[in-house]
């Protein structure tokens, strides 16, 4: 868990961005207390992520996709991916957990339910574990990361006891 918070420290020094460049990917701006979010692609397209947010953070996740991160208070978040080369912009996803760039799958939750996502798709599986008992998913979350063949390695705190417990999770079609 403390890894985890040292690398959103690390993120949120390093890794957040101010649409200052002609050329960044995300675009945030505000005009008459109404603020926007903007893909800007390649092409010169501009297709509009969200209206009225907070100021976002994005970072790339492969060199064509795009991850645009918002607050929705602590310790929430959502993030909307972005695919440059595609010119698509997914639907929001909450509490995000692991991305699978291989794949394309994004795993994410809320309350005792963990689910992985075709990212552009509605493809979904649902993962139920005996989480512990948190105000937030995320928080049970010590560690997630996919593996090559598209199973996702999770770590996470289990029962009221907040045993840490460590399982591969095949996805289920």
């Amino acid at each position: 868990m403390i890894n985890r918070l040292l690398f959103l420290c690390f993120f949120v020094v390093t890794g957040c961005a101010e649409s200052k460049g002609k050329n960044d990917p995300i675009v945030w701006s505000c005009a008459k207390n109404e603020c926007r979010i903007y893909a800007q692609f390649p092409s010169g397209n501009k297709i509009k992520i969200i209206d009225n947010p907070d100021e976002p953070a994005w970072k790339y996740i492969s060199n064509d996709l795009v991850e645009v991160i918002l607050s929705c208070g602590s310790p929430c978040s959502y993030s909307i991916f972005v695919d440059m080369k595609q010119e698509q912009v997914s639907e929001p996803f909450f509490n995000v957990v692991a991305f699978d760039t291989i794949h394309t799958r994004v795993a994410f939750g809320n309350d005792s339910l963990l689910l992985i996502r075709d990212l552009f798709e509605d493809n979904v599986c649902e993962i139920r574990k005996e989480f512990s008992p948190v105000a937030n998913l995320s928080s049970a979350i010590e560690m997630a990361h996919f593996l090559e063949n598209g199973a996702l390695v999770l770590q996470y705190l289990s029962g009221p006891e907040f045993k840490t417990k460590t399982d591969t999770v095949k996805w289920c079609r």
